[in-house]
């Protein structure tokens, strides 16, 4: 089985180092504008590929980020199982390497992503000012290897204090306008809940099928039990049988209450939740849609 640091991206920073003795007449290394100074891309009129190289980087850029916090995310459950789980100094040895490799993991993506940021740098105009910028690139900055990797423990009880305090700047959202990445991410996010969504409705739908199958079978053995005509033995095996279905029955709700919230209704069929907004947007694009509204504008 692979471990976390098979993962690990190979640094290619020597990549380039040893060109002039590996390459022959035929191969030629094709610079970038990033690797060209301002003066030299106005020099040799790269402005239009300078352009198209910012986008694709910023895009990179955005790209790194999700990748280093799910990085992130990851060391610290593996924190967590540490302290969970871990017990003897074998288990603990063990989860520590596995920590120092996440560890690791995370520190290679954010000198990349820095590396990548870099190259943003160099080719916006300059005088750049990202106060006033309002595209999506301007949220970026460099990260700082030993504070910005880090996330706070959504697990834990909030207390006094909490508020006040300011979390990596990787984790935040602007109130400017999305980019292309978040609608991405959020559209991502939402087809996730509505299959958890449609997990949940099913899991429930199976509850109450079982609970009604043993509540048929139940009614379906109580007839031969009450039959006068057959034998006692016929009578007791089928009250046996009754007793049995009467037993699981009871067990099927009983799970299904302990696994549903008190306010939650035993028979309701879809249990997708929906957010006050959304159904705002649903009610305003239904009335937008009927008959009396389009007669009335038009």
């Amino acid at each position: 089985m692979a471990s976390i640091g098979d993962l690990i991206p190979e640094d290619d920073l020597q990549a380039f180092d040893d060109d002039e003795c590996e390459s022959s007449s035929v191969e030629e290394i094709l610079a970038l504008p990033s690797d060209f100074s301002a003066q030299e891309r106005a020099e040799y009129d790269l402005q239009v590929l300078e352009e198209y190289e910012l986008r694709l980087r910023i895009g990179t850029a955005f790209d790194q980020l999700e990748t280093i916090r799910q990085a992130v995310q990851h060391r610290a459950q593996y924190i967590d199982d540490k302290k969970k789980h871990a017990r003897g100094h074998a288990a603990n040895a063990e989860a520590e390497k596995t920590i120092q490799s996440a560890t690791l993991l995370v520190q290679v993506l954010a000198k990349r992503y820095n590396k990548n940021y870099a190259r943003i740098c160099s080719l916006r105009p300059k005088g750049h000012d990202a106060s006033s910028d309002n595209s999506a690139g301007a949220r970026l900055k460099q990260i700082h290897l030993d504070t910005d990797l880090t996330i706070a423990n959504v697990a834990a009880i909030r207390t006094l204090g909490d508020s006040k305090i300011t979390g990596s700047w990787i984790w935040a959202r602007t109130n400017k306008e999305w980019s292309t990445h978040d609608f991405v991410q959020w559209a991502r996010a939402l087809m996730q809940k509505r299959r958890d969504d449609e997990a949940v409705s099913l899991r429930c739908e199976e509850f109450r099928r079982g609970r009604e199958a043993c509540r048929t079978f139940e009614g379906a053995w109580s007839k031969p039990a009450e039959t006068i005509g057959h034998c006692r033995g016929m009578r007791a095996y089928a009250y046996k049988q009754v007793d049995m279905y009467k037993d699981k029955r009871a067990e099927f709700e009983a799970e299904y209450d302990g696994a549903r919230r008190k306010e939650v209704d035993s028979e309701q069929l879809d249990h997708m939740r929906v957010s006050a907004c959304h159904l705002l947007f649903y009610r305003l694009l239904t009335i937008s849609r009927s008959p009396f509204v389009r007669i009335c504008k038009s």
